[in-house]
């Protein structure tokens, strides 16, 4: 057994399944989390070097304190792929430096279309990323796990209770919230919705 936040993992399963082990991580987080620490998915949390636990744990305990992502830019509308196929390869246009635009009919009828050279002859530079701009959609920051999602569970349970609406009464009852039959099949709600729910 691993112990990663005082939980024991099991170190017989592959990764992205031991880790499914800590509360509030499935299967989609936990592969999420993988490809981040770059750990393979299928690898034993035993079979991990030093580094990868340690950044496993320093993530896990403060996600929100992580270093942010770094968003690569996208291929410039002038990349050719390097490989070739048995397919007939279109040539581009010999002049790429000069591009022919339409004149408006009101200057003068006779006009012909000028041509207008880029100035420097090359593809527009990629814009530089600014700070805000880093990160931006890294949903693994905003991950909540162990006491602090059964802490933000159990506040929203009692959120519901102090304003007395119907999923407070509900659970305050210990009865089905989201509108299940309670004639029978409600054994596992009687068990589960209370105000001390352990998760």
């Amino acid at each position: 057994m691993v112990n990663i936040m005082g939980v024991a993992l099991s170190d017989k399963q592959p990764a992205k399944i031991a880790l499914t082990g800590i509360y509030g991580v499935g299967r989609m987080v936990a592969k999420q989390l993988c490809a981040r620490l770059q750990i393979h998915e299928n690898c034993k949390l035993t079979e991990l070097t030093p580094q990868q636990t340690t950044a496993l744990t320093a993530f896990l305990s403060a996600p929100g304190n992580a270093p942010l992502l770094s968003t690569l830019p996208l291929a410039s509308i002038h990349h050719r792929p390097a490989f070739k196929t048995n397919l007939i390869d279109i040539e581009p246009p010999k002049n790429t430096t000069e591009l022919l635009l339409p004149q408006p009919e009101a200057e003068s009828a006779g006009s012909t279309s000028k041509s207008v050279s880029s100035p420097t002859g090359s593809p527009p530079p990629i814009p530089s990323q600014s700070d805000k701009n880093i990160g931006v959609g890294d949903r693994l920051r905003q991950l909540k796990i162990e006491t602090d999602l059964r802490r933000y569970v159990r506040e929203n349970i009692m959120h519901h209770r102090i304003i007395n609406s119907y999923i407070g009464r509900r659970h305050a009852m210990g009865l089905p919230v989201r509108g299940q039959r309670t004639n029978t099949n409600a054994q596992t709600a009687r068990r589960l919705n209370k105000l001390d729910r352990r998760g």
